[in-house]
C-alpha cells in the first residue's frame, strides 16, 4: 500500500506585507523568509523587479530627517532652558552684587561672583555659537581683570597682616616703656 504524504498547501504570498516589512522595518531577506515562508531568493527577485531598495532608502532618509529634526528641537529646548536658568542666575547675582559694598566685600565672595559670571558667559558661548573675535577678546579681558582683582585682594590681605603686625610691635614697645 502506498501512503501519500500530505504536502502543505501553500498560500499566496502577502507581498504587500512582505514589502512593508522590508521597506519600513528594514528586515533582511532571510528574516522575511523565516517570517513569511517564502524563499529569500524569490523575495530578492521580487524586490529587485519592483525597486524596493529605492523605496527603502526613501523611508530611511525620511526617518533620518524626522530624527534629526526631533534632536534639533530637543537641543533648542535645552538651550532655551539653560538660557532661562542663566538669566535667573544673572538676575540673582546682579541683585547680590548691588547689595555689597565693593570696599568691604569679602575677596572670596567677589571672586566667586566673577567666576560665576565667567562660567555663565562661557556656557552661553558654548551652547549657542562660536564666539566672535570681539567676544573672545572681551572674555579674555574679563579673565585678566579677575586675575588683577585676585592679585590686589591678596596684596591687601598681605599689607593688612603686615599693618597688624606693625601695630602690635609698636603697641608692645609702648607697653614695655610704660612698664619699665
Amino acid at each position: 500500500m502506498y501512503v501519500r504524504e500530505e504536502v502543505p498547501i501553500r498560500m499566496a504570498a502577502d507581498w504587500e506585507s512582505i514589502r512593508l516589512d522590508y521597506i519600513q522595518r528594514g528586515m533582511t531577506f532571510r528574516e522575511l523568509e523565516q517570517k513569511w515562508g517564502v524563499r529569500s531568493s524569490t523575495i530578492r527577485s521580487k524586490a529587485s523587479r519592483d525597486n524596493w531598495k529605492k523605496a527603502r532608502e526613501k523611508v530611511a532618509t525620511k526617518v533620518q530627517q524626522i530624527e534629526t529634526k526631533k534632536l534639533a528641537t530637543q537641543k533648542v529646548k535645552r538651550i532655551q532652558r539653560i538660557g532661562g536658568m542663566m538669566d535667573r542666575y544673572m538676575d540673582f547675582l546682579e541683585k547680590w552684587l548691588d547689595t555689597r559694598d565693593p570696599e568691604t566685600a569679602e575677596a572670596q565672595d567677589v571672586s566667586a561672583a566673577a567666576n560665576a559670571l565667567r562660567t555663565i558667559t562661557q556656557t552661553d558661548m558654548m551652547l549657542t555659537r562660536t564666539p566672535t573675535v570681539a567676544e573672545q577678546t572681551n572674555l579674555d579681558r574679563l579673565k585678566l581683570e579677575q586675575k588683577r582683582f585676585d592679585a590686589e585682594q591678596a596684596e591687601k590681605q598681605t599689607a593688612g597682616a603686615e599693618k597688624v603686625n606693625w601695630i602690635i610691635e609698636v603697641e608692645g614697645e609702648e607697653e614695655g616703656d610704660l612698664l619699665g
